[in-house]
């Protein structure tokens, strides 16, 4: 498993955590509501929406961040090594 960090300066109505693999296909979504500003961390246990271990390789992430109508979008690389 990996764990992702984040801290926000304020709170936040939803938080969502995108994975997807190199070519762009969505394999994992995570979505928080109501955050609060300060430290997280959502773990991910390496596994697809359909619960299929991922392959080793080149992932993105993007964290999107929402707050009345406001919008804040950051996009990571990370790679898989077994």
């Amino acid at each position: 498993s990996t764990i992702f960090t984040y801290h926000l300066t304020r709170d936040a109505d939803e938080l969502s955590l995108k994975l997807f693999t190199s070519g762009g296909k969505l394999i994992k979504e995570f979505i928080e509501s109501n955050v609060n500003e300060g430290y997280h961390e959502i773990v991910w246990d390496l596994k697809d929406k359909k619960n299929n271990p991922v392959a080793n390789g080149v992932y993105f992430y993007r964290f999107i961040a929402r707050r009345r109508g406001e919008e804040i979008i950051r996009t990571f690389k990370m790679a898989v090594l077994r």
